[in-house]
């Protein structure tokens, strides 16, 4: 595993190619006094176990993918940390399971909230206990955000 950046408030775990954008997120949710941690763990199955003993230094866990955020690598890697860190919060961060015009990646990131920009206010949003991009998927203590209205899709 890869820290990338290192503050105390929210891990987030970059997947995929998301750390850059994870990365910058971090820097901008700091302008903001909001301290994350991002860590790209270079594979996700199986899950690295140096991965569970960081995340139990967090009380909030972010899992950013550019995947599909449920039945994904997110979900994988929240069923696993809710087994072993049960009191964790983990929310999952990631594209949402519908079909969607073809179009550049750049675009499609941005156009479903997983650019730098939105990311960083879905993390200071999580810090600061907010829930309005949030959607309960069945786990109950794991989150899900997806665009919050049609205009964003």
């Amino acid at each position: 595993s890869d820290v990338c950046s290192s503050d105390l408030d929210l891990l987030v775990v970059s997947v995929g190619g998301m750390a850059a954008a994870c990365v910058e997120a971090a820097s901008l949710a700091n302008r903001e006094s909001v301290g994350v941690t991002v860590v790209d763990p270079g594979w996700v199955a199986p899950i690295p176990k140096a991965l569970l003993h960081l995340a139990a230094r967090y009380q909030k866990i972010v899992v950013v993918e550019d995947g599909i955020a449920v039945g994904g690598i997110g979900s994988n890697l929240e069923a696993l940390i809710h087994s072993e860190l049960p009191e964790k919060e983990v929310v999952t961060i990631g594209l949402p399971k519908e079909f969607f015009a073809q179009a550049k990646r750049k675009d499609l990131l941005a156009k479903f909230g997983l650019d730098a920009q939105s990311l960083a206010r879905k993390f200071i949003s999580l810090q600061s206990g907010g829930s309005g991009l949030i959607l309960e998927n069945n786990s109950s203590d794991s989150k899900t955000f997806e665009p919050s209205d049609e205009s964003d899709r």
